[in-house]
């Protein structure tokens, strides 16, 4: 475990570690010489197992190194994504110790090299996670059937027995890459080596016998246990005299709930399609009585609040209006009684101050404030947007059937990777294109964004309904810490306006998209920063921006905009009329990504690029603060040198403040524009 502290304690030992962060928290209880798990007395720790490392940022920079080579970027359990390199990867390379062979062993003599059990379970457990959700390239499948050989060949014997911790991993992959046919394969095969077991025990166990017996209805019983759980994934392969068994675990939910591409699908839906393979047409009505669902009553996990909002954006695709949907407290009241968590303790309100403004023409404007344990207090913050490519033609591809390909995954998780790397640079946003991201991958995104503490504003690929509309969102993913635990909130938004081109390609592949009768927007106040996200063609909407004047510190706009030069005008207009920064991304097809404060005509790009064919991401840095002063003093400073002015002309001569210079300059408020909001930041 890595925990991170702003500043030095003297204080900071391992026993205050874990007082500060369990004891206080009610996760341990502090004995004389141990820890035991608060509600489980029998649980014990001992306090002279545990020790904590600190590594202080400013002495040599080896360990630091070491801790984000070999910490901080890959074991799951800090890490914020998986493994983003994609590869399949040679079994045999992955698993045996090649530093021990021998010049004199032969290529093939496998037996010589020791195996690392470690590197084992690792490629097991990332077997899955890989290959999920995705469409597999006949290359792809070709590598796949290869190492399924060196794999069946590797757990032949007694290594299929030694290794049995990892049957499960192994057939959830096989389910995964549509693989029925060696599960069931692979089960038999197991199940008779089990069979065969002669274990040589010591002639001095009397009941010799006996042992054999019970060691090999375990593992038989461990093994269909496995079985039953990996068909849990798609019950509708399952054969029709084991499928009472199969729904025992699912009506459990006992399996890997990551390998379900919908939150919470699992714990909703009971019709009998594959849980793989749910969409979101499959959820009509989704009413959160979560007091009586019996898989919530009974989860084996934690569940996060931003799963719980998803629940809500599965009614609003499907037309569903349910109770109490725009309710941020309820959900918080249903977030605090799944988790059995006293409100208030540790969680305090996670969304308050929610506040809903009406404007003429039926313009609506929602204000959320996410409240965190920090703010911003000035000082350099850095902004991300994903330079990629979002190609028309396999948009619509996706549309038309729902695919999503290895290397799409492999792009997103090239990006995800780049920014987390980036999060030593303070990386508080990520702004990714319009119709960029599946919502079939939304899980690892929400995953991303709460263990990174980075807020996310993305375009979602086109959601399609049975009548052929045809849904372009966005979702911002505001994440919070509070009291020590991370947590994150998601909010998706049908775009308002549509394109008239974007309407005429829909069309000639016999889609339909519709401009909402009430057009509304977000401000998500996070940190002390005002947040408002637009879509592309929104921005044209010069009520719209009207609306978010003095409301916004940061527009973020994804966008799939292939007119850039009308766009670059009205972005260079609204960062001066609204005093507020602008942080764009495009597809690098079109380019014109970028980040745009109201400075000066030579400094008001912190940058701004065009094409490229590499994807990568963009880090821009800025200093918000200075902005804010400017808005907060604006008034009176102007006051202050039109007396100047004044006094000057009465022939008292003076310097003149506001000649001209190399320094950057913020360049003057709007007409009309308030500084309260500004003021109200000190």
């Amino acid at each position: 475990m890595v925990i991170t502290v702003d500043k030095l304690n003297d204080n900071l030992e391992t026993e205050y570690v874990l007082n500060k962060f369990f004891v206080t928290n009610n996760i341990f209880i502090n004995n004389q010489h141990d820890y035991s798990l608060y509600g489980y007395d029998e649980l014990k720790i001992k306090k002279d197992k545990v020790k904590a490392v600190y590594i202080d940022c400013a002495e040599s920079r080896a360990l630091i190194d070491i801790y984000n080579k070999f910490i901080r970027t890959y074991p799951s359990q800090v890490q914020p994504i998986s493994n983003w390199d994609l590869e399949l990867g040679d079994f045999e390379e992955s698993v045996f110790l090649f530093d021990k062979f021998k010049r004199s062993n032969k290529v093939r003599d496998l037996e010589a090299m020791a195996v690392d059990p470690y590197k084992i379970g690792r490629y097991f457990a990332q077997l899955s996670s890989k290959f999920s959700n995705v469409k597999l390239e006949k290359q792809s499948q070709k590598d796949i059937e290869t190492q399924i050989k060196k794999i069946n060949a590797f757990l032949l014997g007694e290594q299929g027995l030694e290794y049995y911790t990892q049957w499960q991993n192994y057939m959830y992959f096989l389910i995964c890459v549509n693989k029925e046919q060696e599960l069931r394969v692979f089960y038999k095969r197991i199940k008779k080596i089990i069979e065969n077991l002669k274990a040589q025990l010591n002639e001095m166990y009397k009941y010799k016998p006996t042992i054999v017996k019970k060691l090999k209805s375990t593992l038989i019983r461990h093994l269909q246990i496995s079985y039953y759980i990996a068909y849990s994934l798609k019950i509708d392969k399952v054969p029709e005299k084991k499928k009472s068994n199969v729904q025992r675990y699912i009506n459990a939910n006992l399996f890997n709930h990551n390998l379900i591409k919908l939150p919470l699908a699992n714990y909703i839906y009971n019709g009998e399609k594959a849980l793989l393979n749910l969409n979101i047409e499959d959820f009509k009505e989704v009413v959160i009585d979560l007091e009586t669902n019996f898989k919530f009553k009974w989860s084996p996990r934690f569940i996060h609040y931003d799963e719980i909002q998803s629940l809500l954006f599965y009614n609003e695709f499907n037309n569903f209006k349910a109770p109490h949907e725009n309710d941020p407290q309820f959900l918080f009241e249903k977030f605090c009684l799944i988790n059995r968590l006293v409100c208030g303790e540790p969680f305090v309100e996670l969304i308050g101050n929610t506040r809903i403004k009406g404007f003429k023409d039926n313009y609506i404007l929602r204000e959320y404030t996410i409240n965190d344990d920090t703010i911003y207090v000035g000082g350099d913050i850095n902004v991300c947007t994903g330079n990629v490519s979002v190609n028309n033609s396999d948009i619509i591809d996706y549309l038309k059937h729902g695919t999503i390909t290895m290397a799409d995954k492999k792009t997103i998780w090239k990006i995800l990777n780049e920014t987390y790397l980036n999060c030593h640079k303070d990386v508080k946003l990520l702004i990714l294109p319009e119709l960029f991201y599946p919502y079939e991958l939304i899980k690892e995104l929400l995953a991303f964004a709460r263990r990174s503490q980075i807020a996310i504003v993305v375009g979602l690929r086109y959601l399609k309904t049975i009548d052929n509309r045809v849904k372009n969102c966005f979702a911002a993913i505001i994440p919070f810490v509070k009291e020590g635990y991370k947590n994150a909130a998601i909010f998706i938004r049908e775009k308002n306006d549509y394109s008239p081109i974007e309407k005429c390609i829909l069309a000639r592949h016999g889609f339909v998209c519709v401009d909402k009768k009430k057009p509304n927007y977000e401000i998500y106040s996070w940190k002390g920063i005002d947040i408002a996200p637009m879509v592309c063609f929104e921005l044209t909407d010069i009520v719209a921006r009207a609306i978010l004047k003095g409301n916004t510190d940061i527009i973020a706009l994804p966008v799939n905009n292939q007119d850039t030069t009308y766009f670059s005008n009205i972005i260079e207009s609204t960062v001066r009329d609204l005093h507020c920064m602008i942080v764009q991304a495009n597809t690098s097809i079109y380019g014109d990504s970028r980040v745009t404060l109201p400075y000066d005509r030579n400094t008001k790009d912190i940058f701004k690029i065009k094409g490229g064919i590499n994807d990568n991401v963009l880090v821009g840095s800025l200093n918000l603060n200075n902005i804010f002063n400017y808005q907060k003093n604006y008034y009176q400073n102007e006051y202050e040198y039109l007396e100047f002015l004044l006094k000057r002309r009465k022939g008292k001569r003076q310097k003149d403040k506001n000649a001209s210079s190399d320094r950057q300059h913020v360049k003057r408020l709007s007409a009309r524009f308030t500084n309260k909001r500004a003021r109200r930041k000190e």
